[in-house]
């Protein structure tokens, strides 16, 4: 309370500093100029990445549904906000040298791209226990979480991936 005022307070710095360990991470993944250079390589790169930081932080899984089961309350009332305007920019930059290589489909929208990418990472994080009951696999185990990172970058890869004579 003496720092924070309040246990609002502390969950909304909580909140701030584990969105800002993945933007620390986001913003390593695209500084340097290999991105642009292989583009698909850089987007298998970003999706292991993020199944790397969700397995290392299950207390950002945690923290993330509970405030989308409080419709993002804390998250839209910080002092400083969280965005991921540095991520979309560099995702943007990543998109266009795919388009222009002619890898990538022209016209992606970057948001939509970055929805889907996290969206095929976190379901693993996110319904672990479930998944694994229902379909019978361990996505705990180091072998599942690697098949499920494989498929997710070959399902957003092939989403994104300009086909031919397109």
């Amino acid at each position: 309370y003496h720092y924070f005022g309040s246990k609002e307070g502390i969950y909304g710095e909580v909140l701030r500093t584990v969105f800002k360990e993945l933007e620390t991470i986001e913003e390593a993944l695209f500084s340097r100029d290999e991105a642009v250079e292989d583009p698909e390589a850089a987007m298998r790169e970003t999706v292991f990445a993020y199944f790397s930081f969700l397995q290392r932080t299950p207390a950002f899984v945690r923290l993330l549904l509970w405030e989308n089961l409080n419709e993002g309350r804390h998250l839209k009332r910080l002092e400083r906000p969280v965005t991921k305007s540095h991520m979309l920019a560099h995702l943007t930059r990543l998109l266009k040298a795919g388009e222009q290589a002619g890898h990538f489909r022209k016209g992606l929208e970057p948001r939509g791209v970055l929805a889907s990418l996290i969206g095929l990472c976190l379901i693993y994080f996110s319904n672990r226990h479930t998944l694994s009951t229902t379909l019978g696999v361990d996505l705990a185990s180091g072998k599942g979480l690697r098949g499920a990172a494989k498929q997710s970058c070959d399902i957003l890869l092939h989403g994104i991936t300009k086909r031919p004579g397109a």
